[in-house]
């Protein structure tokens, strides 16, 4: 069902929803800006992007983002990227939202007053194919930054794959629940809700940036990448059928 089609969410448009709601499987596509998934769903089997820390008990498997880039860089053999080396600086590149989050962020981190590198994009990047000079630079940063700056977009941002990816230590600004949410271990990065105050997230910028030995975050950034995102990008349904095993879904 995408966000466009959300009114035909209704249970009485399957015949045998009623009597068993856990033998409908359910695909909740697009990123649903301020929507939820209805409540009478919580019982059935269900993929999405769309997903927040209250549904970590349903059977949902939280789907990763997609963006031109992410769609090469998984197709490229696993690199080793130098994580003590980089700039102890934050990094964004990106769009602004129509929900003023990221206007936010930027703000905060100039209260803040930590290094960073912050550029405003007129487009959105997802679409930019990989070795374009658009997507050079983009790359060029995240390999020389040790500080994503991950803030949601009209949805989950995809920014996180490609954090992971580079080794950059993500700083997740969002309410949704990221890939893997209750099946890995995500304590490798930062996660503050998206609802905080400009003075809010200026302090917790100034507590990550105090943390000492960071790096090893970023190693276990590139770890969840080869293990879990490179994984379900090789064949999403393999993966959805395997993590539908270890929840006891099927046998």
């Amino acid at each position: 069902i995408h966000q466009n089609d959300s009114w035909m969410l209704h249970p009485n448009r399957w015949e045998h929803f009623k009597d068993k709601p856990d033998r409908h499987i359910v695909d909740i596509e697009g990123d649903w800006p301020n929507m939820e998934i209805p409540d009478f769903l919580s019982d059935t089997v269900m993929t999405a992007m769309d997903a927040y820390p209250k549904h970590r008990y349903w059977k949902i498997m939280i789907r990763p983002g997609m963006s031109h880039l992410i769609s090469d860089i998984i197709k490229r053999p696993p690199q080793t990227f130098d994580v003590y080396g980089r700039e102890r600086k934050f990094i964004f590149m990106g769009q602004l939202d129509s929900f003023g989050l990221r206007e936010r962020m930027i703000k905060a981190l100039e209260l803040s007053g930590l290094p960073a590198t912050v550029q405003v994009n007129r487009q959105w990047g997802a679409r930019e194919s990989a070795g374009t000079d658009f997507v050079n630079r983009y790359e060029d940063a995240m390999r020389s930054h040790l500080f994503a700056l991950v803030p949601c977009g009209e949805g989950i941002s995809v920014r996180l794959i490609e954090a992971c990816y580079y080794g950059c230590v993500p700083i997740l600004i969002d309410d949704h629940a990221p890939f893997g949410y209750g099946d890995c271990d995500l304590n490798f990065m930062h996660w503050m809700g998206a609802k905080l105050t400009e003075q809010e997230m200026a302090r917790a910028f100034r507590m990550i940036f105090a943390e000492p030995n960071s790096e090893w975050r970023s190693e276990m950034a590139r770890s969840y990448f080869e293990l879990y995102l490179r994984v379900y990008f090789a064949d999403p349904t393999a993966y959805f059928f395997e993590w539908a095993q270890r929840r006891g879904i099927i046998q």
